[in-house]
């Protein structure tokens, strides 16, 4: 692919919750592509899933417009009874090309 790049994004590694997180393509490349995962902490508990992970969308008043620069993720934690949640980290990359 012409002028293939990846660019990451990630949140804090703490125990904050929800995480959203973004990771934008350069000036000239559009997205076709992306992902994201989520890294615990030594000892994590609790549990953490990925609630969204797909092209940032938008509503401008009459209609859903999806970015072509783009990738939006989110991730949501549930504390365990009893205890504290371990430190996470939401990460996120958007797969560029050449427009």
């Amino acid at each position: 692919m012409q002028g293939l790049e990846i660019v990451p994004g990630h949140s804090e590694f703490d125990a904050t919750t929800p995480k959203t997180v973004s990771a934008h393509c350069p000036t000239g490349k559009k997205l076709t592509g992306g992902g994201a995962k989520i890294i615990f902490g030594p000892g994590a508990a609790g549990q953490v899933m990925l609630t969204e992970s797909a092209p940032l969308e938008t509503f401008n008043g009459q209609e859903n417009v999806i970015s072509d620069d783009t990738w939006r993720a989110r991730a949501d934690s549930i504390q365990p009874a009893g205890g504290a949640l371990a430190n996470w980290q939401l990460q996120v990359f958007v797969v560029c090309v050449n427009a």
